[in-house]
């Protein structure tokens, strides 16, 4: 029951008691009051009407008429007379109407009416005595429409107590909302602030939820700089500020093998032939603000996209990758231009020779096979003098060889979406005990006896604008499918679906349809979309957890400088990214980060699921480190 109700109820409740007491009191004092007017008016009465008589010369007939007509005509109910030795001359009595009072008044606060007497004499000689008694009829009704009166007021008075109330209350609650607003947030892993309200015992409790966001941030914000300095300190060159070879490959690993639009892109590689060269000639001061030059503009792309990776990969091998981007030509031609700028900017145009190579990559290729073309092609090249532009965008155009195009893959991917052939391939998450705690649903088309997976699918479905066709054909999917599992089933969502401004109206109507089969799924989206697009994310939280849904975020620990924001997201599970969990029994980084995101998931009240787990030892330190799911080749189907 709202406060508003409450207050309403309160306040009638309050009124009625003091109408009621009023009512009594009143009652009886008014009834009293109006038994001693009657008195009067009956002495005053009768009085006058022995005063008349008193003047007149009246024979019993006479006498007896004029008091008839005093009892016909007047408000009495009883007139006799008496004559000086007692015998009664005239005497009759009536029962006038009961007027407008009801019964149970006149039962409640009775109304005596007393009668009076006066003499009648001519001269000094008594004639007799005459005696009345008023009808109480209008005494009842004077008293019931005096309590009607009260009621009316008790009326008026009531709904504009109940107003002013219920502004007053207003003015009260507004503080209140925010607070519970917060509390919900809170209790949704939704660590949010707001400002302290005036009343002294909201400011507390929102004071105490404050403080509590403040400690989170800081906690996050305190692992972002260390896991930040790390990876800085074990996967950084310290003179380019880019990735090392190893950590770049592998990236371009964890790509490849991605179930998502990432698992297709393009590699761009420049060799400066000469900077040995340089070195000698020019020193190493000025050699190394060369090379800071190069990583610094590499970093500058690499801001382009959060999924773009820069690396250096020997000495005067540098590299960008690009997901998403197939334009392999484009990055290949853009990455000389940047190249060319900076020496002239150095003016070493006579010392540095420049050989660029580009690559695509597929979900089918090895980090091995586009590393070997980049080499070869790189080697090419420098057999080679003044390969143009051109040449070299040529030489790099098709590493992943694709019997399908983009006709093809239009046709076939809404032909799809129109008969519903999509699949979902189940993979077990198990908990350190090997208990599934849920299933992750993996996008899979059959075609011509062909199985593309969703790393083949989902670069296809970005090209041609399809994401948010798929997002709800993947939902429909999994809401058909969930009802033969004992347990939840995740499901992965593009970052159109929080693009979408229709897309929430839409999963609110879908999961109010089929209530029971909803609430035993799981969505997540990639780290990169859901800081791209946290008000979206939050918002769709909220929503799909009025279905009791969960919400997850997956790929995590790459964006270390957007962690602080995690605490505002309300997520209920984080799945960190196989990056950091392939050979982490043998790798102490990668220990650090997931035992970074696992204390970070206990203290946001959520899960921390590492993924792509490979073997056993993989998966025995994942859960050493903290983690309470995993996922990947290495976890069996319990």
């Amino acid at each position: 029951m709202s406060l508003y109700r409450q207050l309403w109820i309160a306040i009638a409740i309050l009124m009625l008691v003091v109408f009621g007491t009023t009512f009594v009191i009143n009652g009886v004092s008014s009834s009293r009051y109006l038994e001693e007017q009657l008195l009067i008016k009956n002495n005053d009465d009768v009085s006058a009407l022995a005063l008349s008589l008193s003047q007149q010369n009246l024979d019993p007939v006479s006498l007896e008429i004029q008091l008839s007509t005093l009892l016909d005509h007047g408000s009495y109910t009883w007139v006799e007379f008496r004559q000086p030795d007692g015998q009664v001359s005239f005497s009759r009595s009536q029962d006038l109407s009961s007027g407008s009072a009801p019964a149970w008044l006149k039962a409640l606060f009775p109304i005596e009416s007393a009668s009076a007497s006066a003499d009648v004499s001519s001269g000094w000689t008594q004639l007799g005595t005459l005696s009345l008694r008023s009808d109480a009829a209008f005494a009842y009704d004077e008293l019931w429409s005096s309590a009607k009166r009260s009621l009316i007021a008790l009326v008026i008075a009531t709904v504009l107590a109940g107003g002013l109330g219920s502004l007053f209350l207003r003015a009260i609650v507004a503080p209140l909302r925010r607070v519970v607003t917060q509390a919900e947030a809170l209790g949704e892993r939704r660590f949010i602030k707001t400002a302290e309200p005036k009343t002294l015992e909201f400011a507390r409790v929102t004071r105490a939820m404050n403080t509590l966001t403040e400690r989170i941030e800081a906690m996050l914000s305190k692992e972002a700089g260390r896991l930040t300095e790390q990876r800085v300190s074990e996967e950084f060159d310290p003179l380019a500020g880019i990735y090392t070879r190893r950590a770049f490959l592998s990236r371009l690993d964890a790509y490849i093998c991605a179930e998502n639009s990432f698992a297709e892109g393009s590699v761009a590689a420049v060799r400066l032939a000469g900077l040995t060269a340089v070195n000698d000639r020019f020193g190493r001061d000025i050699t190394d603000q060369f090379i800071s030059a190069v990583g610094e503009a590499l970093h500058t792309r690499a801001q382009q996209s959060p999924a773009t990776v820069t690396g250096r990969l020997a000495g005067a091998d540098f590299a960008i990758l690009c997901p998403e981007d197939n334009d392999a030509r484009h990055l290949a031609a853009e990455l000389r231009d940047s190249m060319e700028a900076i020496i002239q900017r150095f003016d070493f145009g006579g010392e540095i020779t420049l050989f660029t190579a580009c690559a695509n990559y597929a979900a089918q290729d090895t980090v091995e096979v586009v590393l070997t073309e980049i080499e070869d092609r790189l080697q090419d090249e420098a057999r080679r003098t003044g390969v143009s532009e051109e040449s070299i965008a040529q030489k790099g155009s098709g590493l992943a060889a694709r019997q399908e195009n983009a006709d093809f893959w239009d046709s076939l991917l809404r032909e799809a979406l129109a008969s519903q052939r999509f699949e979902l391939q189940l993979f077990p998450v198990n908990d350190a005990h090997q208990q599934s705690i849920q299933s992750e649903g993996m996008l899979r088309l059959h075609h011509d006896d062909k199985l593309f997976t969703a790393g083949q699918i989902m670069p296809w479905v970005n090209r041609l604008n399809l994401n948010h066709m798929l997002d709800r054909a993947v939902i429909d999917l999994a809401l058909k499918q969930v009802h033969s599992l004992k347990n939840t089933l995740c499901i992965n969502l593009s970052i159109g679906a929080l693009s979408d401004p229709s897309f929430p109206a839409w999963i609110d109507a879908t999961f109010t349809a089929d209530p029971d089969n909803a609430r035993k799924l799981c969505l997540d989206f990639t780290e990169s979309a859901a800081y791209a697009q946290p008000e979206a994310f939050k918002a769709l939280g909220q929503i799909i957890k009025t279905h009791s849904v969960a919400l997850g975020i997956k790929h995590m620990g790459h964006l270390l400088d957007k962690m602080d924001s995690l605490a505002g997201l309300g997520a209920d599970y984080l799945k960190v990214d196989p990056l950091f969990v392939r050979g982490i029994d043998a790798n102490e980084g990668s220990k650090t980060v997931l035992r970074a995101y696992a204390a970070i998931a206990q203290s946001l009240g959520a899960d921390c699921i590492a993924e792509g787990v490979q073997n056993d030892q993989e998966l025995a330190a994942a859960f050493e480190c903290g983690a309470t799911g995993a996922a990947g080749p290495g976890v069996l189907a319990s």
